[in-house]
């Protein structure tokens, strides 16, 4: 395999695109692993980051391969300035990424601003990271706690009541769980961890519903494990706050259930989607085809068994008839009657005598079945 134009040719985004969540995942880390070159190992743990971010609400996934990125080309900024197998703008807007892609995911202000200053290692701060520069200069003047800002962005995303933002339940998820993992350094108080906690699972539950939802509606196979690797990272998070004495048990108990019915669920959906498609029926075929077509079928319904009239078929066949044996009879006169044995009389004399009856078969089959 020639794994950079695997990688760059659209494999990657096919995968994204179908929610085979699980399988983009496995070809990132494979593309990581087995990269011929740094810089392209660069970009793949940059789309492994936005796929755990944003299709598997794991932030810790995220942030662990978002450090080793940065790393990379920390350690070697010739990868970045002066790359001799990937064209230098392309390998600054890929660390200015993974730059962004942490602050999203800062566990604290200081960290936010120490990724915000980075991308000046390549070009001048854009306008965004100077706006957060100065709303974290703001917080620190007003007294504003780092959790705050944290949970207001993901009350953007997942607002206990309201609508829910449009491709925000892996955001959602991901923040949550970086409040979860960092409640000390957070100060997050029992309120808070039980919000966080209740918040996490069902952002979790929707997202995986809403990726098999979308292979549903395009009538596409699902393969379960492309999921429950999301709801098994998400037990494991929601187990691990039961030595918390800040968490509820009550919450706890209930989030896991909740997890595992759904985790049964996908799996029995996912079975689903391989089952040959029922039969379909007259209803169906009244809906997906409102134009009747005589003769038409679909499956083992034939459309002709319908509520329309068989009467106007009838007279339509008994005129093709007459015609036909008109035709049929004048040119048999032409080739007998006249002499005239070219082959321009003969074949359509075969051929309108071939005619005829057929439609005489059709008249008569079509007399039985009708009763």
């Amino acid at each position: 395999m020639d794994m950079e134009k695997d990688f760059i040719n659209g494999t990657f985004l096919t995968l994204v695109e179908q929610k085979r969540v699980k399988e983009v995942v496995d070809f990132c880390e494979r593309v990581a692993a087995e990269a011929p070159f740094p810089e392209l190992k660069c970009i793949a743990l940059r789309n492994l980051s936005e796929a755990h971010f944003f299709l598997t609400g794991d932030v810790a996934a995220a942030r662990k391969a978002n450090e080793e990125g940065l790393a990379i080309l920390d350690g070697n900024m010739e990868l970045v300035n002066h790359s001799p197998k990937v064209p230098p703008q392309i390998m600054k807007r890929i660390y200015s990424d993974l730059c962004e892609q942490i602050r999203a995911m800062a566990a604290s202000m200081e960290e936010y601003e120490q990724y915000a200053h980075k991308p000046k290692a390549v070009r001048s701060l854009n306008a965004t990271e100077k706006r957060g520069l100065a709303a974290i200069k703001e917080m620190r003047e007003n007294g504003i706690q780092w959790k705050e800002d944290l949970f207001g962005r993901i009350d953007g995303y997942y607002p206990v009541n309201g609508e829910k933002v449009e491709d925000g339940l892996g955001q959602a998820a991901s923040l949550l769980l970086l409040a979860i993992e960092n409640r000390r350094s957070l100060r997050l108080d029992r309120t808070d961890l039980n919000y966080a906690i209740q918040q996490y699972a069902n952002a979790i539950c929707e997202l995986v519903d809403s990726h098999l939802a979308f292979c549903e509606a395009k009538h596409q196979k699902a393969d379960a494990a492309n999921y429950l690797f999301i709801l098994k990272k998400a037990i494991s998070v929601v187990s691990s706050c039961e030595d918390d004495r800040n968490a509820d048990k009550a919450t706890i108990d209930r989030h896991l259930e909740q997890l595992n019915t759904v985790a049964s669920d996908i799996e029995r959906r996912c079975h689903a989607s391989h089952a040959p498609s029922p039969e379909p029926t007259k209803e169906d075929i009244d809906k997906y085809f409102p134009y009747r077509m005589n003769e038409l079928r679909y499956g083992r319904v034939n459309i002709q068994d319908t509520d329309r009239p068989q009467k106007s078929m009838t007279g339509c066949l008994v005129i093709q008839l007459i015609v036909s044996l008109a035709i049929t009879s004048w040119l048999w006169y032409v080739v007998i009657g006249k002499g005239n044995t070219a082959w321009y009389t003969i074949v359509p004399a075969i051929f309108f005598t071939l005619s005829t009856l057929g439609f005489l078969v059709g008249a008569i089959g079509g007399r039985k079945q009708n009763g």
